[in-house]
C-alpha cells in the first residue's frame, strides 16, 4: 500500500494539541510552546531538553514527540527501540498519535518484532478516536487480510470513514473498491466521484485513476481531452501510471496528434520506475520500429524487464519469441522457462504451448545436440538434428502405434494491461498449440 500518512507533518502538527490538554497548567503549556519554537528553528537538542522532563512526568504528548525524535534521529542518535518504548508509554494513555505511530512500528518491525495483529489492534484504537490515517490503514488491513480476517465490506467501511475526512489515499482506495465491486456493489460513477475528490486535492494517484476513467469512458462520458489533462497532472508529479497513460494517448493519437517521440518519452519515464505495462509497450514500439529504427535487441531488453516484473503477457510473448527465433536465437530452454512463468500466473495459452513443445521432441533433440558441444545455427548442429529426425522417422515406421492425440483445448481468457481497462470477451477463448515444422503455432477459436 502506498503510504498516505504524512508522519513528519503529523509530528509537527501534534504539538498544538497539548495546549488543550494542559489547560490550567501554564508552566507546561509554556514549555510546550518553547518546544514548538525549537522544532521550527531546527534546534532538536533544545527540544529534547524541554520534552524529556515532561515525558518523564508522564505527559503523553511529550512522550510521543520524544519517541518521534528517536525514530527520526533528530537531536539524538536514531534508536528505534527507544522510539517504540516512548510510543508505548503514550499509547497506554490513549494518545492517538502514539497509537498510530506505534502501529507503524509493529507493521514494519522497527524497534519491535513485526506483528500485524498488534498493528491492527493499535490502528483500530486510533481509528475509534477518529484518526483518518489510522482508518485508512485499518481499511487496507481488512482488504488484504493482514492482522485481521479478510473482510472487503469492513475495508469499505473504514476507507469511507477516512475518505469522508478528506484522506486522499482512502478516497482513491474507496474508488477502486467501487470500480472492482469489492465489498460493495460495482458502481463506476461512484468510483469516479471518489477518484475526483482525491484528484482535486492534487493527489497524483487520484489524478491518474480519474484520467483512466475518462480514457475508458467508465462512470463518465469518454473524454480524451480530460484524460490528457489529468494524466499530465499526475505525470508532472512523477506518477508512473500518469506517465504510462500519456504514452498511450500519444502513441494512439487519442485527444492529441499522434507523436511516437512523445509516446516513447513517457513510456520510458514510466518504465524507469518499473511500470511493467509501459516496459511492454516500449518494447513493442522498438519491435515494430514505430517512430524509431526497428531494434530487436532494445525490444528484448524492455520485454525482459516487463517479464521480470511479473507481466504475464510479455512472459508468454518471450516464450514464443525464443521458441520461434523471433528477433532472438532459438533457445528452447529459455522458451520453456518463460512459458512456465506465464503458466504459473494462469496463462492457458502458455500451458498448451509447453505441452506442444514437449510433444514435438524438439526440446530433447536440442539438448542432445548441445550436449555434443554443437552450437545452434552451425552446419554440425543442423546435421545432428537431421540425424535425430531420420532416426525418429525410422523408429516410427518400425512400430505400429495409435495416432497421436490432438492437444487438449483449454479455456484461456484474454489478458490485457490493466491501465487500458479493455473489456473481456463474453465468450471463452480456446487455444490449440502445435508444432508446424520447427515453429510453435497457437490458434484461438
Amino acid at each position: 500500500m502506498k503510504s498516505r500518512a504524512k508522519e513528519n507533518w503529523r509530528f509537527a502538527a501534534a504539538f498544538p494539541i497539548v495546549l488543550s490538554v494542559l489547560v490550567g497548567i501554564p508552566a507546561r503549556a509554556d514549555a510546550i510552546d518553547d518546544a514548538i519554537a525549537a522544532y521550527k528553528r531546527g534546534d532538536f537538542a533544545a527540544e529534547i531538553r524541554i520534552l524529556r522532563p515532561l515525558a518523564d512526568q508522564g505527559n503523553a504528548e511529550a512522550q510521543t514527540k520524544l519517541g518521534r525524535l528517536y525514530e527520526l534521529g533528530k537531536g539524538v542518535k536514531q534508536d528505534m527501540s527507544e522510539a517504540a518504548a516512548w510510543y508505548h508509554k503514550a499509547a497506554d494513555q490513549a494518545d492517538v498519535v502514539a497509537e498510530y505511530l506505534l502501529a507503524k512500528m509493529y507493521e514494519k518491525g522497527r524497534g519491535v518484532e513485526q506483528d500485524y495483529g498488534q498493528a491492527a489492534k493499535l490502528f483500530r484504537q486510533a481509528s475509534d478516536q477518529g484518526d483518518a490515517d489510522a482508518q485508512f490503514s485499518l481499511g487496507w488491513y481488512y482488504e488484504a487480510g493482514r492482522g485481521v480476517p479478510q473482510n472487503p465490506t469492513e475495508a469499505v467501511n473504514w476507507y469511507r470513514k477516512s475518505a469522508e475526512q478528506g484522506n486522499a489515499g482512502a478516497q482513491v482506495f474507496l474508488g477502486r473498491m467501487y470500480e472492482d465491486g469489492n465489498g460493495v456493489s460495482k458502481d463506476y460513477a461512484e468510483a469516479v466521484k471518489w477518484f475526483r475528490k482525491a484528484a482535486e486535492q492534487n493527489d497524483a494517484e487520484g489524478q491518474s485513476q480519474l484520467a483512466r476513467m475518462y480514457h475508458s469512458g467508465q462512470g463518465v462520458a469518454q473524454n480524451y481531452a480530460e484524460a490528457l489533462k489529468w494524466y499530465r497532472k499526475a505525470a508532472d508529479q512523477n506518477d508512473a501510471d500518469g506517465q504510462f497513460g500519456l504514452g498511450i494517448l500519444y502513441e494512439k493519437g487519442f485527444g492529441v496528434r499522434q507523436d511516437y517521440a512523445q509516446a516513447i518519452s513517457w513510456y520510458r519515464k514510466a518504465s524507469d520506475q518499473g511500470k511493467a505495462d509501459a516496459q511492454l509497450f516500449l518494447g513493442e514500439i522498438y519491435e515494430k520500429g514505430e517512430g524509431v529504427p526497428q531494434d530487436h535487441a532494445e525490444a528484448l531488453r524492455w520485454f525482459r524487464k516487463a517479464a521480470d516484473g511479473g507481466n504475464v503477457i510479455v512472459q508468454e510473448k518471450l516464450g514464443f519469441m525464443y521458441a520461434n527465433g523471433q528477433g532472438v536465437a532459438v533457445d528452447y530452454a529459455e522458451a520453456i522457462s518463460w512459458l512456465h512463468k506465464a503458466a504459473e500466473n494462469g496463462d492457458g495459452l502458455a500451458k498448451e504451448a509447453i505441452k506442444a513443445l514437449y510433444q514435438s521432441g524438439l526440446i530433447q533433440d536440442d539438448a542432445t545436440c548441445k550436449s555434443y558441444g554443437l552450437s545452434f545455427g552451425t552446419p554440425a548442429y543442423a546435421q545432428c538434428r537431421e540425424n535425430i529426425d531420420n532416426q525418429r522417422a525410422a523408429d516410427k515406421r518400425a512400430l505400429i502405434s495409435a495416432p497421436a492425440a490432438r492437444p487438449q483445448v483449454v479455456d484461456s481468457p484474454m489478458v490485457v494491461p490493466q491501465a487500458q481497462s479493455m473489456p473481456l470477451p463474453s465468450d471463452p477463448v480456446t487455444t490449440d498449440c502445435r508444432m508446424i515444422g520447427a515453429m510453435l503455432r497457437c490458434t484461438s477459436k
